[in-house]
């Protein structure tokens, strides 16, 4: 007889080694894990021996080991080393526009003539705060409604929105990089208006023959346009710093 694994004549487990002339304390439970079970002393009656061919002895299966897979770590997108931003140059010769455009207006509304008027001798010189008795007074009921307006308060009004307005937009559009943003045509739009506005409501001849206009009305004008300059609208104008 063959020697190998057999049904447990004991009962103890579920096979039991037979090396082809006795069985053996090797054993293996239902786990088919190998165990030492030592045979009891012969009582009376001896083991039978298993019949049939011998089974191969058994070899333990051992799982196979995963072939080991290199891990990579996770890759990190690299960024471009940031380009610190230059601080903008500040843009002094916007500010110097209109300072030259508040000192226009102010002469020409304050102190120069704003319209000369024919007093039977001479042409007398009246400025802007005085012109609304002079104008009603020599011809005034000649004037469109808007001549009226513009010489009775109306331009001292638009100065003053064209000057505040200008100086906020030069302030928040060039304090910070990059393009110019678009809302900068609006004021831009604002101050062309009042340009061509001032302009038609200057007293003309249609005032009266005793009716001309003075200086103040042209520097006034000519301030709407160095305002107008003034404001950014150049998309490059806060890429370079240099504006």
């Amino acid at each position: 007889m063959r020697a190998g694994w057999f049904p447990d004549p004991t009962g103890r487990y579920p096979l039991r080694w037979h090396d082809g002339i006795q069985w053996t304390p090797q054993a293996m439970d239902g786990w088919q894990r190998p165990v030492v079970d030592p045979l009891p002393p012969p009582a009376g009656r001896q083991l039978s021996s298993p019949a049939g061919p011998a089974q191969p002895p058994y070899v333990p299966r051992v799982p196979a080991q995963p072939a080991s897979v290199p891990v990579r770590p996770p890759s990190v997108p690299v960024r471009p080393p940031s380009v610190p931003v230059q601080p903008q140059a500040l843009p002094i010769w916007r500010y110097a526009f209109i300072g030259v455009a508040a000192v226009l207006m102010m002469l020409g509304l304050v102190l120069l003539p704003w319209v000369e008027v024919w007093d039977g001798n001479d042409w007398r010189g009246t400025s802007y705060p005085r012109v609304a008795v002079a104008v009603s007074r020599y011809g005034g009921e000649d004037l469109n409604l808007w001549q009226q307006l513009y010489n009775h308060g109306l331009a001292v009004g638009m100065a003053v929105a064209a000057l505040l307005g200008t100086v906020a937009t030069v302030v928040l559009a060039t304090r910070g990089p990059g393009p110019v943003p678009d809302w900068c045509l609006i004021p831009l739009l604002l101050v062309f208006v009042f340009f061509v506005a001032s302009f038609l409501g200057w007293p003309s001849a249609s005032a009266g023959a005793g009716v001309r206009v003075g200086w103040a009305p042209y520097l006034v004008s000519f301030a709407f346009l160095l305002l107008g300059i003034a404001i950014p609208v150049e998309q490059e104008a806060r890429r370079d710093g240099r504006r």
